[in-house]
């Protein structure tokens, strides 16, 4: 089998294992919390999933590519993707609280979602470092090792939120759900940028990286973070939107248990629009 053809397999079948873990997950979480707590559980993955693709803004992308050129330059380049995504996460993290802070204006349970957002904007910044590490070893077509760590850290993330969520008192189910996935998340953070620094980069000191080369990373992965975001709106502003919407239109009516009910119906279709983005992910090294 060729690399190419290799690196393709391993990639889809190990993002496909992952997303899919958290769809079953989502679809038994309704029977363990109420209908409200799943529309909230859904507001948090979605905020998630935006503050992962705005804050990334198509670097991982564009440092497959660089690196697939000059493999001798794998130092500088893991340097500036890192400031670079940094710098897009704090832009994110700024942008999804700022809605938040519309959201949760005077409500009850506001201390409760910004307590989740806390753990989600850890995430974001945790999962950034993981993408750019994957993007590293995308551009030495060396997937083999980073897959294997997404379908383990998958499974063992998903495995200890199933416990949270059937063994924790139910009003501590969503926060101890959220907890494991940050300690999912941030073990494959330290993982994968371990593997790079042994595998990839044989232990060299990271060069300094100046603002100003990490703006110009953010400049060149310009084009594929705008198509990466319309993907991301296109799936899931919807779920945001419902719920703002149905606030907007009845005072009366929840718009977490609008989220919940329509989050149900839509979990299964992203795994699909899962597998066509990775598989096209994979193969852009030879684009």
């Amino acid at each position: 089998m060729s690399s190419l053809a290799r690196n393709t397999l391993l990639l889809t079948v190990a993002k496909f294992f992952s997303v899919a873990i958290y769809a079953l997950l989502g679809l038994v979480l309704p029977r363990h919390v109420t209908l409200e707590e799943n529309g909230i559980y859904a507001l948090m993955v979605s905020l998630q999933v935006f503050g992962g693709m705005i804050g990334s803004f198509g670097v991982p992308l564009v440092v497959t590519r660089e690196l697939s050129r000059r493999l001798h330059d794998g130092p500088r380049l893991w340097a500036q993707g890192r400031v670079a995504m940094l710098l897009g996460c704090g832009a994110s993290l700024t942008l999804l609280a700022g809605f938040l802070a519309w959201e949760t204006s005077g409500a009850e349970d506001a201390g409760r979602k910004w307590f989740l957002f806390a753990i989600v904007a850890v995430m974001v910044i945790a999962e950034s470092i993981g993408s750019l590490g994957d993007a590293m070893f995308q551009g030495h077509e060396r997937m083999g090792r980073p897959a294997t760590v997404e379908i383990f850290t998958g499974v063992v993330r998903a495995g200890l939120a199933w416990i949270a969520l059937t063994q924790l008192p139910p009003p501590w189910r969503l926060e101890g759900v959220f907890l494991c996935f940050l300690a999912g998340t941030l073990w494959r953070a330290w993982v994968i940028r371990r593997m790079v620094h042994r595998e990839l980069l044989n232990g060299a000191a990271t060069p300094p990286v100046s603002l100003r080369e990490a703006w110009g990373a953010l400049r060149a992965s310009g084009p594929v973070a705008v198509f990466r975001m319309l993907r991301v709106i296109r799936n899931r502003m919807d779920v945001i939107l419902i719920g703002a919407l149905i606030g907007i239109a009845s005072t009366a009516a929840n718009p977490d248990e609008a989220r919940g009910l329509y989050a149900m119906a839509g979990r299964l279709a992203l795994i699909f629009h899962t597998v066509t983005l990775e598989f096209t992910t994979a193969i852009f090294p030879r684009i």
